[in-house]
């Protein structure tokens, strides 16, 4: 006995479309006022003000929509992700901010760090996406630059 037949395959989109982007931090602003952020370590005389660290978690809400799915077309709940942009201009002045009113006037060893982690509830239902949210951390270490012109 031979059985033959075909089944059709689904295509699948396996594909996103092409995105790019860029982030642009302008610290000149601060600069301009006698405040330094660097990547670098100090080598002049400095008085140490101490470690900053500033860590931002985006919003992240479920937004639920009725969608019509099927073929008899009936109205199912579906659950989709809103998540809050992060804005590194407001990070920025918040740690100038800061630091300045510690009396820094220049931050060392300054890191900016974006990480992905799985941000799960328990009070999600169970029917809502798990999520994998971001985290843009920014770090350095305080210091006051001494004998420089303020």
């Amino acid at each position: 006995m031979l059985c033959y037949g075909c089944v059709p395959t689904p295509r699948l989109l396996l594909s996103w479309p092409k995105v790019e982007s860029i982030v642009v931090v302008d610290y000149t602003k601060y600069s301009d006022q006698g405040f330094l952020f660097t990547p670098y370590e100090f080598s002049g005389s400095y008085e140490a003000v101490g470690p900053i660290h500033f860590s931002f978690k985006p919003k992240v809400q479920m937004v639920a929509e009725t969608v019509k799915t099927g073929r008899n077309r009936r109205p199912k709940l579906h659950y989709r992700v809103e998540e809050e942009a992060i804005d590194t201009e407001v990070m920025l002045r918040e740690i100038y901010l800061k630091t300045k009113a510690m009396g820094a006037n220049a931050i060392v060893s300054f890191k900016w760090v974006l990480s992905y982690k799985k941000r799960y509830l328990r009070e999600y239902p169970p029917e809502w996406p798990k999520h994998h949210g971001y985290e843009l951390t920014a770090s350095g270490f305080a210091i006051r630059r001494l004998n420089t012109k303020q």
